[in-house]
């Protein structure tokens, strides 16, 4: 997470005095959540979660704070792809990443698109990208894999709403329908808690 979001921190550096709009690709839902809603919660709690603990890559999400403020969050277009499908651009972020692990000096590219050696970088296919967003968004009214509610920093999962409601009625709490694994890792990542 914080090599995804130190990614964007930079890219955000090298486009800050541009007047043209930004567009992030990335396959972190994380990054994209964090940066679009989270964050703004986060600086108002003085960088603490729902439970009042420090936020993971407190120094990372300050930074990506500020840049944003200082460009403008309506300048900065984030578009989720999916990893590990053959995206150029993911791919090659991915070797990247994985070369860097390995203490490989990498050669990076600064300068335009049109001078990078890659020419099929941004091959995404969009329509695919869009039905995976519809897929999503439809799955919302879907089958539960878990309830979860959260009061005073305790989280509990429940199998049934009725479960779920009968802990949080009355309650200053927080809870959530999650629709898969990764959604419940996406909610408690949103509330501050690792899984």
């Amino acid at each position: 997470n914080e090599m995804e979001l130190t990614a964007i921190v930079s890219a955000l550096s090298y486009a800050l005095n541009s007047t043209s709009q930004v567009y992030i690709f990335t396959d972190s839902q994380y990054a994209i959540n964090g940066i679009t809603k989270w964050m703004y919660s986060w600086a108002k709690n003085g960088w603490r979660t729902a439970t009042k603990e420090e936020i993971k890559n407190k120094s990372v999400w300050q930074t990506l704070y500020s840049l944003v403020e200082e460009k403008g969050k309506d300048t900065i277009i984030f578009q989720h792809v999916r990893g590990h499908v053959g995206i150029p651009g993911n791919e090659r972020v991915d070797d990247i990443a994985r070369e860097l692990a390995e203490g490989i000096d990498v050669p990076l590219y600064r300068g335009t698109l049109s001078g990078y050696s890659i020419k099929d970088i941004l091959d995404i296919d969009f329509a695919e990208t869009a039905t995976e967003a519809a897929k999503e968004s439809k799955k919302k009214g879907g089958k539960a894999y878990s309830y979860l509610s959260l009061i005073d920093g305790e989280l509990e999962r429940h199998q049934t709403w009725d479960q779920c409601k009968m802990r949080v009625h009355g309650k200053n709490a927080q809870f959530k329908k999650a629709l898969s694994e990764k959604h419940e890792q996406e909610i408690l990542a949103e509330w501050g808690i690792s899984g």
